[in-house]
């Protein structure tokens, strides 16, 4: 079973301060420990959060950020789809140790987030106020490069101080301590993604000494041979320890689950390992081979993949490696679990709605939001190799719709949730998708999917060549955007102004009305033509164009954004979340005096 070696020389700190150096464009020793323990947030957030759980966009990053006086000890607080993530980064020199008061202050943040009495900073106040504590699932993560060990390690395992009024709250939390060692194997653990699905060849070896194992139950009444098998827990261990989240690319969970399910695993699989194969449902896997051995109790493998029960396999890694003293009677105790093997056939690529329909039916014990089915649809595919079939100045074009999908740095990278939310924004509205991203991949007819990857009426298998041009247009036209909105707002001085472009999707609905006042639906054919996306900002004759268009658009929304922060009952969160706030957006480009707008100079 070959290792992934590149993976295991990486490390944290030194990725890091390069990182560091080049977001704050200084020298490491240079920055203060507020940049440092900043830069420390993003970086767990875009290299190890988005390529293990579901990604934070830019925009929603920059949004979540709370670190200012009055944060109530979080430096992020997100929340999406009734999850809330909440992290806290401290950033040490090495060989320091983190003190067990930081610690124990993390463990309390749930308790001065759901208190009235506690007042925090107004950002954090508009975010609060979206969390249903009843409700919302919990994530907590502390992250610190300092060791924790002597008290602090103590504190890490008391019980955290949690709302008194809400008694079922511990059951919808999980907590993450993560010193410099779990931060190396959560980055290492995240980068081997990108080394794709393992072809190595594996064996597995059904329970019980050689010459007593456990019969095999091979199944080939179907159009795909499965195989069923009892296997120790040490196999998953050590198979998940070669080739850690490569083994879940093609899982739409992965480590996404009930956080007390998750503990009563661990806890069955340190405390009664004799039971853990009652008490499990198993493991559902594909294999792109198989080739069963009756006789000798063994199934050799190629392309292994786990579709269902990353779960319960990160589970028995955490009891394996948890050090207590249950530990050392695994080898004569250990525990079984129920595994199925079913070969997919020539490739994943190939068996895709196969690949799909297994999935889904094999996660029906769980509530699985529809976000997590998207990547594999057919029109996912169509869209991958549309946009591979052009460079934009000179670079390939690569649209991810799996986020485990790591294509060549320099490449132009479209991510299927931000291409979403681009087009959704632009063609529909800024503001269904704000608290629930599963919107836009709700496949009904009340879902935003249809909008996205459809006519609004079907969605399509291959999408039609002109709504393609039209759509990477728009792609396009928002990086653009963005980038000057970002611009604008390091450069704006009044809080206003910069509050008002926070987020660039109401901006990006009223280009779209701005154009259809001046062309009608026949901008759709003007955009079309530079689906390419051969144009900057200010740049050239095209460039000033779409330079007019940009600042038609900004202006639109500081005025509207400016009149609405004069009355009394202003929320900003709640303006970038109101149908009032689109409505006056669409009234307002109906009637007002705008500047007018040529035709593109299109060559």
């Amino acid at each position: 079973m070959a290792t992934d070696s590149h993976t295991k020389k990486l490390k944290t700190r030194d990725v890091f301060r390069t990182y560091a150096e080049s977001r704050h464009d200084a020298l490491f020793y240079n920055l203060s420990d507020k940049q440092r323990s900043e830069a420390l947030l993003r970086f767990y957030v875009t290299e190890i959060h988005n390529r293990l759980r579901t990604e934070i966009s830019d925009d929603d990053l920059e949004s979540s950020l709370v670190d200012n006086p009055k944060d109530l000890g979080a430096d992020l607080v997100y929340r999406d789809d009734g999850q809330v993530l909440v992290i806290q980064t401290k950033f040490r020199g090495t060989d320091k140790a983190e003190s067990a008061e930081d610690i124990s202050y993390f463990q309390a943040v749930l308790s001065r987030l759901a208190d009235p009495n506690f007042k925090p900073n107004t950002k954090l106040a508009e975010i609060r106020g979206t969390i249903d504590f009843q409700n919302d699932i919990f994530r907590l993560v502390f992250v610190t490069f300092g060791r924790i060990i002597g008290q602090a390690a103590d504190q890490v395992k008391a019980s955290p101080k949690l709302p008194d009024d809400i008694p079922d709250i511990i059951e919808r939390c999980e907590w993450e301590f993560l010193s410099e060692k779990e931060l190396d194997d959560e980055y290492r653990n995240a980068h081997s993604i990108t080394a794709g699905i393992p072809d190595d060849q594996v064996e597995l070896f059904s329970a019980g000494k050689k010459g007593e194992r456990t019969p095999l139950i091979t199944l080939t009444n179907g159009p795909h041979r499965s195989c069923v098998l009892v296997l120790e827990a040490p196999q998953l261990v050590a198979l998940y320890q070669n080739y850690r989240d490569r083994l879940f690319n093609l899982n739409i969970r992965n480590f996404i689950g009930s956080t007390k399910q998750n503990k009563k695993i661990v806890s069955t699989a340190e405390e009664r390992p004799a039971t853990f194969y009652y008490f499990n449902n198993g493991v559902s896997c594909l294999a792109r081979e198989m080739s069963i051995d009756p006789k000798a109790s063994k199934v050799t493998v190629r392309g292994i993949q786990i579709i269902n029960g990353a779960q319960t396999v990160k589970a028995l890694v955490r009891a394996f490696n948890s050090g207590t003293s249950v530990k050392p009677t695994w080898p004569d105790d250990k525990p079984l679990v129920l595994v199925r093997i079913t070969e997919i056939g020539k490739g994943y690529g190939e068996e895709g709605r196969f690949l799909e329909e297994v999935t889904r039916f094999n996660n029906t014990q769980n509530v699985i939001k529809d976000s997590d089915f998207r990547s594999n649809d057919i029109i996912q595919l169509d869209l991958k190799e549309k946009f591979g079939s052009y460079n934009r100045f000179a670079k390939s074009v690569s649209y991810t719709p799996k986020r485990t999908d790591r294509p060549s740095t320099g490449n132009e990278i479209i991510r299927l949730e931000e291409f979403c939310k681009v087009i959704y924004a632009f063609f529909v509205d800024p503001i269904s998708f704000s608290s629930s991203t599963s919107f836009l991949f709700d496949d009904s007819s009340s879902g935003g999917y249809v909008h996205v990857f459809g006519d609004g009426l079907q969605i399509w298998e291959h999408m039609p060549t002109e709504e393609f041009r039209v759509r990477s247009a728009v792609w396009w036209l928002a990086q653009e955007f963005s980038i000057q909105i970002k611009l604008d707002r390091e450069a704006a001085t009044d809080p206003v102004r910069k509050a008002a472009l926070e987020r660039k999707w109401h901006l990006l609905f009223a280009t779209r009305l701005i154009l259809e006042r001046h062309f009608g639906t026949a901008y759709k054919d003007m955009l079309a033509k530079l689906y390419r996306g051969d144009w900057h900002l200010s740049d050239g004759k095209l460039g000033n164009w779409f330079r007019l268009l940009y600042d038609t658009s900004e202006q639109t929304i500081q005025y509207l954004y400016a009149q609405a922060v004069k009355r009394q009952d202003f929320v900003h969160r709640n303006w970038m979340r109101s149908d009032k706030s689109m409505t006056a957006i669409r009234d307002y480009i109906s009637d007002a005096p705008l500047p007018q707008l040529p035709p593109a100079p299109i060559q």
